[in-house]
């Protein structure tokens, strides 16, 4: 199995906002079992080369059997109703593909179409210069969802990146807090920026580690702990999609933010979302929570990000604050 889909593939079974219905030749007239949604949908075009393939059943069925030429992997989730099927290499871009599950139902499948990810990058020099606006909405999380969409939701802001630089072997980039006015996706200058360099680079596919990354958060920082991120570019540069990235956040700089009390009340009110705390690579101590997503994408925008040292630097930003 690819490390990508390792990493989030744990508890990748959490389910799908998907509802096309799969239909099939009937086997079995005594099976009630259905196929209720796919990842893909049938005659999607836009199909992630790295992702995994997903089949989501109204009941589990053991006897279940992934059906394809792709070579991979199957696995099915605790409860028997995902049937997950990992390729073992990346498939090709712009390419169609059929695969079907041959369960007690019948044997139906799908066809679906890759992007155009997975393309060499026409020319680095495409990259160099090039800022993206990412999507946080439409994030998928395999862990962690719902404490990051209550954090989400307090900073309220996009994230923007600027490359700095792009060679064969790594890239560096700037990372900047943006803001919408007047509808216009734009920088805003009272959050600090942040450089980061020596990201891994291979064809178009890029990947980040960091054992501990410090961001600006509302009005605290957010350490984000065993940090894994990877993604690719689009051969134009046009934009970027398959982000996934996994982290473990230390809840004990969020008491005051969040305002739910101490450490130890967010350790107790995320265990209720099903994210409870778990030791922090840092110091041992229980108070970290793991996010994992998936499905990120940034488009390619038209700003010039302005490096920024200090939260509040500008005259504006004071006067916002009062």
């Amino acid at each position: 199995m690819r490390i990508d889909t390792v990493l989030l593939a744990g508890v990748l079974f959490s389910g799908m906002a998907c509802t096309q219905n799969v239909e099939g030749p009937q086997r079995d007239p005594v099976c009630t079992t259905t196929i209720e949604s796919t990842y893909p949908t049938n005659g999607s075009d836009n199909f992630y080369y790295r992702d995994a393939i997903e089949f989501y059943l109204s009941d589990a069925d053991p006897t279940a059997v992934v059906v394809t030429d792709i070579v991979g992997e199957q696995y099915f989730s605790e409860d028997g109703e995902t049937i997950l099927f990992v390729p073992d290499l990346p498939l090709e871009p712009l390419t169609t593909y059929e695969i079907g599950l041959d369960y007690c139902h019948g044997t139906p499948s799908i066809s679906f179409t890759t992007s155009e990810l997975g393309g060499d990058i026409v020319s680095l020099d495409e990259l160099e210069g090039k800022t993206y606006l990412f999507n946080l909405e439409h994030a998928r999380y395999s862990a962690g969802g719902e404490v990051a969409e209550a954090l989400l939701a307090i900073f309220n802001k996009d994230i923007l990146i600027q490359i700095l630089e792009a060679t064969q072997e790594s890239i560096a980039l700037r990372g900047a807090v943006g803001e919408s006015i007047d509808g216009q996706a734009t920088q805003d200058i009272c959050y600090r920026t942040l450089d980061l360099s020596d990201l891994g680079i291979s064809s178009a596919d890029f990947t980040y580690e960091d054992a501990e990354l410090i961001i600006d958060f509302y009005e605290t920082e957010l350490s984000f702990l065993d940090l894994w991120l990877s993604g690719t570019f689009a051969p134009d540069a046009s934009w970027i999609g398959g982000v996934s990235f996994v982290a473990k956040v230390d809840v004990r700089a969020l008491s005051e933010t969040l305002g739910l009390g101490d450490a130890d009340d967010i350790c107790v009110y995320s265990g209720e979302l099903g994210a409870g705390c778990q030791p922090c690579s840092s110091d041992g101590e229980s108070y970290c929570i793991e996010i994992a997503a998936e499905k990120l994408s940034a488009t390619a925008v038209d700003i010039e990000l302005q490096e920024i040292e200090v939260n509040n630097s500008f005259e504006e930003c004071v006067e916002e604050e009062e």
